[in-house]
């Protein structure tokens, strides 16, 4: 696990503790986060790059299920905790 994924999996935990119970607004985020992972990988100069570069259609589902794990993992703490 490189330390972007790390990252995005400790961010998306808390977003799961501090906005618990919005699974859909998180889904639209992870996608716009993927999104915008793709942009920011390409050359900024040239937005039209992101449609001709080859986009791993699998990985960019697999890190958007890893998202919605770790924000599951922070609601389910979220409601484990007497807050």
């Amino acid at each position: 696990m490189d330390m972007d994924k790390s990252n995005n999996f400790f961010i998306f935990i808390g977003l799961g503790f501090f906005f618990y119970s919005h699974f859909i607004t998180v889904l639209v985020i992870c996608i716009l986060w993927e999104l915008m992972n793709e942009y920011y990988k390409t050359d900024k100069t040239d937005i039209s790059s992101i449609s001709y570069k080859k986009i791993n259609i699998q990985e960019k589902l697999n890190n958007i299920g890893t998202n919605m794990i770790s924000y599951y993992i922070g609601h389910y703490i979220r409601n484990k905790l007497p807050l």
